[in-house]
């Protein structure tokens, strides 16, 4: 039986002579593990400004699927990134400040789009409070020469059973008083 092997840098193909061609199944796991052409996650915030005395943050997640998928939970995080030095010295640093978990199971078909609402309670530590008056300049001017800067985000980790790298949305939001 003769074979001839078509390539090319999307696809792999084994056909045979009589014209039929036999599933990839080694390609279609990699590409699984890796959620290629898997489940799409687009996080959306009612508002991107959030209040330091605020108790709440609420959005909308839309998840589209190319393919039938099951989705095991969401995660929903509010989180601080510290980032110091530049280069090879750069230090990211984030620390979670709230963390919502919905476990609900359920099943994705091929081309379906699904919005889910959510809401992440929340309480801002004072130590990421801004800091007036002297002290609050000598702190500034510190994290200037260090070149350090803070940043604020919301994220949304989709667990998809059979992937090795979850998908995964982050909006930078900002902190007002």
């Amino acid at each position: 039986m003769a074979t001839l092997w078509l390539c090319s840098l999307e696809t792999v193909r084994r056909i045979p002579s009589q014209g039929h061609p036999i599933p990839m199944s080694i390609f279609d796991t990699i590409k699984g593990w890796l959620n290629i052409g898997g489940v799409k996650v687009a996080l959306q915030l009612d508002n991107k400004q959030i209040a330091c005395s605020g108790n709440e943050i609420a959005g909308s997640v839309e998840l589209s699927s190319k393919g039938e998928k099951e989705i095991l939970r969401l995660t929903y995080r509010f989180l601080t990134r510290h980032i110091t030095g530049t280069g090879q010295a750069r230090s990211v640093v984030d620390k979670i400040i709230a963390e919502t978990v919905e476990e609900v199971p359920f099943q994705m078909t091929a081309g379906e789009i699904k919005t889910l609402r959510f809401a992440i309670p929340y309480v801002i530590p004072p130590e990421f409070y801004e800091t007036g008056g002297v002290l609050g300049a000598l702190g500034k001017a510190g994290a200037l020469v260090v070149n350090a800067r803070r940043s604020w985000h919301v994220m949304v980790v989709c667990d998809v059973r059979g992937t090795a790298l979850d998908p995964m949305s982050m909006v930078e939001v900002k902190l007002v008083e």
